[in-house]
C-alpha cells in the first residue's frame, strides 16, 4: 500500500498512463494492419491482359487529346493573329 502510494507521489501514474497509451496505440495499429490483410485478400485484380489492355486505352486517349487540343491551339491563335492585324 505504502509503495503505491508512493509510486502515485513520485509521478510513477504518469509513466503508467503513458504505457497504457502506448500499449493502446500499437494494438490499434496491430488490429488495423489484420484488416487490411483481410480486406486485401477480397480484392478481385485484374489479370495482367485487362491491365496492358487498358494501360493501351488510355494513352490513345491521352494522345488523341492532345493532337486535338494542340490543333484547337494552332487554329486559334492563327485565327487572333489575323484579327489583330
Amino acid at each position: 500500500m505504502f509503495r503505491l502510494w508512493l509510486c502515485r507521489r513520485r509521478g510513477g501514474e504518469k509513466k503508467e498512463n503513458k504505457e497504457i497509451r502506448k500499449m493502446k496505440i500499437v494494438n490499434k495499429f496491430v488490429t488495423f494492419l489484420k484488416e487490411v490483410k483481410i480486406e486485401m485478400k477480397k480484392v478481385s485484380w485484374s489479370s495482367r491482359q485487362e491491365l496492358i489492355d487498358s494501360t493501351l486505352v488510355v494513352i490513345l486517349s491521352v494522345l488523341i487529346l492532345a493532337v486535338f487540343i494542340g490543333t484547337c491551339d494552332f487554329f486559334i491563335s492563327k485565327f487572333i493573329r489575323a484579327i489583330i492585324r
